[in-house]
């Protein structure tokens, strides 16, 4: 291959590692939404049978099929879900009891929700937890692809090094031109340190929570993860890489937070693909 070929192929890892960077977003994104509504059912699920239990307590029947209820651990979105799907109906018979009363009881409602919301949120989980996978499938194939081509081109470069090296004559301006490359390891940047997820969560759900890709930290390397306000920092904000994640903020709904990390040697710093979070309300 010729110096043009391995050029095209150099200048399509550029264009391969932004799509790459966008798929990342996307699934930021998703994931974001999977957990916001996950919040939103998991508050019902926990507020709603104590409500239950207080305003029925002399139903047995009910109090017993709330035991079916508290039986789940509303932990991820499934289980919230599985939950909810348990709760509904006696959710349901409870208000059908308290209509019974004369006179009549209003319905059970957790800060204006009712159970029909609460089955809303229900059919949204499965689109949502979807959406995360198929990302993350998306995602993971467009690492690969990438990995697979700089590895190709990597190969290429260092043949082709290798082979204008012996045949350049010394003295010549093709061997003065090749002494000019560096080739040690020990005289390059250093690799970037990569994002494996940008999550709102932490403090009153309104932190954003970064964690890495594995990695080896090389001697004489710093590793910072540096953030961003839009429309209040003028420059990035750094503290230290923790390499069990970092909790920033907590920051204010609307906001828009900007994250990337620095990894720095002696011989400079390089920064990873910058990845963005909206922060959502969260209800409480």
């Amino acid at each position: 291959m010729n110096g043009s070929g391995l050029r095209v192929l150099a200048d399509a890892l550029v264009g391969t590692a932004q799509l790459r960077d966008n798929k990342l977003q996307d699934l930021d994104d998703a994931r974001q939404a999977r957990d916001i509504l996950c919040g939103k059912i998991h508050l019902l699920d926990v507020k709603v049978p104590a409500l239950i239990a207080a305003a029925l307590s002399e139903e047995p029947q009910i109090i017993a099929d709330l035991d079916k209820v508290w039986a789940i651990v509303p932990e991820g979105l499934e289980s919230c879900v599985a939950r909810a799907q348990k709760l509904v109906p006696v959710w349901k018979a409870a208000n059908l009891f308290l209509a019974s009363q004369v006179p009549a009881l209003p319905a059970l409602t957790r800060n204006g929700k009712t159970v029909a919301n609460l089955e809303t949120l229900i059919l949204q989980a499965a689109p949502a937890l979807s959406a995360v996978a198929t990302l993350e499938s998306e995602a993971g194939t467009i690492r690969g692809t990438l990995r697979r081509d700089a590895q190709r081109v990597d190969r290429i470069n260092k043949a082709a090094f290798k082979g204008m090296t012996a045949l350049a004559d010394e003295g010549t301006p093709g061997f003065d031109a090749l002494a000019t490359i560096t080739t040690s390891s020990t005289s390059l940047l250093p690799d970037t340190l990569g994002i494996r997820s940008v999550l709102q969560g932490g403090t009153n759900g309104l932190q954003v929570l970064a964690s890495y890709e594995p990695s080896t930290i090389e001697p004489g390397e710093t590793r910072e993860l540096q953030y961003m306000r839009d429309g209040i920092d003028a420059d990035w904000t750094t503290i230290a890489v923790d390499a069990s994640g970092n909790a920033l903020g907590p920051f204010v709904v609307g906001q828009t937070i900007r994250l990337r990390t620095a990894v720095t040697n002696s011989h400079g710093t390089r920064n990873s693909g910058p990845r963005r979070l909206i922060i959502q309300a969260v209800e409480g």
